[in-house]
């Protein structure tokens, strides 16, 4: 059993089986389940760990580097990095620049990233197809992607909590911000994440993207804008010419202070925010109700 806090306070407990069910709970409710087949020991080109040392050749889980951002550079486009079990305080963004790669933890109940005290960043950035998977993402502080900035690649099985949002109404997605780039969040849960005064698109946002975006089989639970004014407590787009696509997922629990936590602006754009068999129930609104379209958005 695991607890999941926002701030001090428990807010639910996920309970998971060996074979990566999750069960998540909102007091005696069970609001969510996902099934899948845990993977196998994971095979990588560079290991990570906590205990390693970057003066190692990070080529063996005995011979792991230590830091993330160190097998970063190290590592060739196409190149697999395992990060190995532990807690990751980083101070900078882990950005996969001009390369493709994939990032992978040991799962979300093992591997954590978060930001090293007094360090105001986001903590993931994606680039050209590159897939970050297998973590909890926590504590980031950026304006666009406190947890993951996706300029083209895939957030995967990644828990992704109490990230803030910096900045004001131009900036979106204290989880996961799409802002001018493209890509799919998948089997992921997304809570207790919020953002300075205006911030829109708390757990999942996007301004002007690049192209298609897909979030697929998510949990997005309590998450609030500020106390003042925000915008789409779940998920908020603007002035979007591609469509995003949300299917297969719960948003239940967020609370925006304006407007519904499902949110969508811009004149003259033509991209739509697509629902496609989802939950979406018992948000709190100070629109007073649960979505949100303004203008052509």
């Amino acid at each position: 059993m695991k607890n999941i806090y926002s701030g001090s306070s428990v807010i639910d407990q996920i309970y998971c089986g060996e074979d990566r069910i999750k069960n998540v709970y909102l007091g005696n409710t069970l609001i969510w389940t996902l099934d899948a087949d845990e993977p196998t020991v994971l095979v990588g080109d560079w290991y990570v760990s906590p205990s390693g040392d970057n003066a190692n050749d990070g080529k063996t889980r005995n011979t792991a580097f230590q830091t993330i951002n160190y097998a970063i550079d190290k590592a060739n486009s196409g190149d697999t990095i395992v990060v190995l079990a532990g807690t990751y305080e980083i101070f900078t963004t882990l950005n996969t620049g001009t390369k493709t790669l994939k990032i992978i933890g040991e799962g979300w109940d093992d591997t954590t990233i978060t930001r090293a005290s007094g360090q105001n960043i986001g903590l993931v950035t994606l680039t050209n197809g590159s897939t970050i998977e297998g973590f909890t993402l926590t504590d980031g502080r950026g304006q666009y992607g406190s947890g993951v900035h996706v300029i083209d690649g895939r957030v995967s099985w990644c828990r992704i909590q109490n990230c803030y949002g910096l900045g004001n109404s131009d900036a979106f997605g204290a989880g996961v911000s799409f802002t001018n780039g493209q890509g799919t969040v998948d089997h992921c849960i997304f809570t207790g994440n919020t953002g300075n005064t205006n911030f829109r698109g708390v757990a999942i946002g996007g301004d002007s993207p690049s192209g298609e975006m897909l979030v697929d089989t998510c949990l997005i639970y309590g998450n609030y804008t500020p106390s003042t004014t925000g915008w789409g407590a779940a998920i908020g787009v603007r002035n979007s010419s591609y469509n995003i696509t949300v299917r297969n997922c719960t948003i239940t629990n967020n609370t925006s202070t304006m407007y519904g936590s499902v949110y969508s602006e811009g004149s003259g754009y033509v991209g739509k925010i697509v629902l496609i068999n989802d939950v979406i129930v018992g948000n709190k609104n100070g629109s007073g109700t649960e979505m949100n379209i303004q203008s052509n958005g």
